[in-house]
């Protein structure tokens, strides 16, 4: 067994990569005579990725975000006329607003806002005291950037180590986990013990896993030209596989129920259920194997799943249970058969038409949280501004560009705190790397291209062994302030105090961002917004009641779903117990059980008389309190247990629908519930709904 110590083949070609990018890119910088060439190297480092398509994409958004601050801080500088505290006062605003737009947006294109936000700041320090080199000091930034891209680019394309196709491999893991999990609910088995022992597992891991598959549905269309045409209908195995999981959710039930009620299922379903888990099983396995077999074996699997599904529609339910089973079992076959055609697109096969209308993902925005930051990024840099105008410091410049760039760039990640701190951490040990640099490297090294070459052998050591501590970021941090700190261009010509006003002015900036994350919002705040974020998704169920019903009302359902169950797992935990996200999950079903109760209203094998008991138990519902919710939908049942309509399968799923919504009732009001007696009584309660 390899110690953790012994660095991977894959990881010495990784840093070997970024190190020779990085080394390409200061010499270039050099030879061109452009100023500060360590941007170009920290490009260099920044972009260069082990996965391909992600270094692409970051290249990109770096390329877009420089693109539009450069000439914002040359701009900046030029209206403020060489006032200082005017310069900072706009470069304040505009940080402000970048982090702002950083937060409304995600992925790399978060990335490219925030960039575009302190790289302006970036470029209005490095004009402080060169006034009359407004535009080229801002071309030479631009520049640099683009070289630093450029040498990671053709780095990537000379190299057969690159990894190739890491998004494809994440959604195929993600859908066979996905499967596995649903097929075991199929057979009734019971959730497998959480690996810290603290009960049975849940699925937020699995939740948060799916909506980051937007990321790498990015990243693997970035690799392949072939995929842009096709790039919105990929996104779609997000919401597949968020349904995926609930309806596994409400298969849970469905089998606690049916035990509970004691109401067999009838023998021709309980055969379809067994062949659906048996093929779940089968296309999980397949995944999980080398995906050069697994290709062929999918349109196979997706055939099974829409036989399946084929012979569930044939068959006549006996009851709501039997009902309700049939239509989970369906959906989960169905949205397996659009993660499968997702996945097969991805690989270059020409799909068909969905056979299921999923909407691209839909996300939620704090918008609190975004305003806070920006708030806290514009104080934070307003703060740094002034204390170098008071000060006349040396590295004052530093240590405003260093806030900007802490500030800005740490709030788009979702641990900024802990980002902060590690920043700091790694940028101080990378700052003692650049004094020992300069005491015992440089002086032997007459030409800046020699030292080029060897601050490339310290980027290599840095991202080896910050890899080998279990923290990437670390590499990152490392790199950055070593570059910067020993500077080529100057390095070999400056005094020990310039060093030091250099390295402490970095730090200080890295130090205030790291403070200002943990002011700002106070831990006892975000917790009151991430619960208050919580009690919204409960509150939003009337609005969705009275909403008009949309044309395209299923993707309406699928994209509220993915809105909400992103708003919790993103947005709301941990601030939640466990009691809380059930309850928050519940909610969510509930909200997706409405929707379909008022696409039930306008189909039109409905009787009219069973759609005016749903037009009526909708109405209802948006003036009632929630504690009558329960009586009035089985009012709503009794109504749809009409005679004459018992045959009509339209009405029994209706019916399985409604009383799945006064199953979830009950489960929350038990929950709210502080006796036991009185917990007892509503379960009991819920066992008759299905009676």
């Amino acid at each position: 067994m390899r110690s953790k110590w012994i660095p991977s083949y894959s990881l010495v070609m990784f840093a070997g990569r970024a190190a020779l990018a990085a080394t390409l890119a200061l010499v270039c910088s050099l030879l061109l005579g452009l100023h500060e060439p360590h941007w170009a190297a920290w490009t260099a480092v920044s972009v260069g990725l082990p996965a391909r398509g992600d270094g692409l994409l970051k290249s990109l958004n770096r390329a877009i975000g420089t693109a539009i601050g450069a000439p914002t801080g040359v701009l900046l500088a030029f209206a403020a006329h060489g006032s200082e505290p005017l310069l900072v006062g706009l470069l304040a605003v505009w940080l402000a607003v970048s982090v702002y737009a950083g937060l409304s947006l995600r992925h790399y294109r978060a990335y490219a806002a925030v960039l575009a936000g302190y790289s302006a700041v970036i470029i209005a320090m490095s004009l402080t005291d060169q006034t009359g080199q407004l535009f080229e000091v801002g071309r030479d930034r631009c520049v640099g950037i683009f070289i630093g891209i450029a040498s990671t680019l053709l780095v990537l394309l000379l190299s057969r180590d690159v990894q190739r196709g890491h998004a494809s491999r994440r959604i195929r893991r993600a859908i066979a986990t996905a499967c596995t999990w649903s097929a075991d609910r199929l057979v009734g088995l019971p959730r497998a013990w959480a690996t810290d022992g603290t009960g049975p597992q849940r699925l937020r891991n699995q939740l948060s896993d799916i909506l980051a598959l937007d990321g790498a549905v990015h990243s693997a269309v970035a690799e392949s030209p072939a995929l842009w045409a096709r790039a919105g209908r990929l996104h779609k195995v997000v919401p597949a596989l968020l349904d995926l999981l609930v309806v596994s959710r409400s298969v849970e039930r469905n089998f606690e129920e049916a035990a509970a009620t004691n109401n067999p299922i009838s023998e021709e379903v309980e055969i379809v259920v067994v062949k659906a888990s048996v093929l779940l099983t089968s296309i999980a396995g397949a995944l999980h194997d080398d995906p050069a077999h697994d290709i062929e074996k999918l349109p196979g699997f997706r055939r099974q799943a829409h036989a399946l599904r084929g012979m569930l529609v044939s068959i006549q339910a006996r009851n709501a249970i039997e009902r309700r089973r049939i239509d989970l079992v369906s959906a989960l076959l169905g949205a397996t058969e659009t993660a499968l055609r997702t996945y097969a697109a991805l690989t270059g096969e020409q799909g068909g038409v969905d056979t299921e209308s999923y909407p691209p993902p839909v996300y939620a925005l704090d918008h609190s949280y975004a305003i806070a930051a920006a708030l806290r990024a514009g104080f934070a840099l307003l703060l740094a501004g002034a204390i170098w105008i008071a000060t006349g410091w040396q590295g004052g410049p530093l240590f405003v560009a260093f806030t900007a760039i802490a500030i800005a760039l740490f709030a788009i990640r979702p641990d900024p705190r802990d980002t902060g701190r590690h920043f700091l951490a790694s940028g101080a040990v990378g700052a003692g790397a650049a004094f020992l640099f300069y005491a015992t490297v440089s002086p032997h090294l007459p030409h800046a291209i020699g030292v080029s070459l060897a601050e490339g052998s310290i980027v290599f050591l840095g991202i080896v062994v910050a890899s080998a501590l279990s923290n990437a970021f670390w590499a990152s941090g490392f790199c950055l302030v070593f570059l910067v700190v020993s500077d080529p261009e100057s390095i070999a010509h400056t005094t020990t105090a310039a060093i030091s006003a250099h390295a402490l002015g970095v730090l200080a900036g890295s130090a205030l961002a790291a403070l200002a994350f943990h002011l700002v919002p106070s831990r006892r705040l975000e917790q009151q917004w991430r619960k208050q974020r919580l009690k919204r998704i409960a509150d939003a169920i009337r609005a969705l009641i009275a909403s008009p019903v949309a044309q395209q009302a299923v993707e309406m359902r699928h994209a509220w779903q993915c809105r909400s169950i992103d708003t919790l797992v993103r947005l709301a935990l941990p601030a939640a117990s466990v009691k809380e996200v059930d309850e928050c999950m519940a909610w969510i079903e509930i909200g997706g059980e409405l929707l379909k109760l008022k696409e039930a209203s306008r189909v039109e094998p409905l009787p009219l008389n069973a759609r005016k008991s749903i037009d009526d138990l909708l109405t209802d519902l948006q003036s009632l309190e929630l504690q009558s919710w329960y009586v009035r939908l089985i009012v709503a049942d009794a109504e749809l247990r009409d005679e004459n309509l018992a045959g009509n399968q339209h009405v029994l799923g209706t019916r399985a629908v409604v009383l799945e919504l006064a199953s979830l009732i009950q489960r929350i009001a038990a929950a709210e519930s502080c006796d036991s007696g009185a917990e007892y009584q509503l379960k009991s309660r819920s066992n008759t709904v299905w009676q």
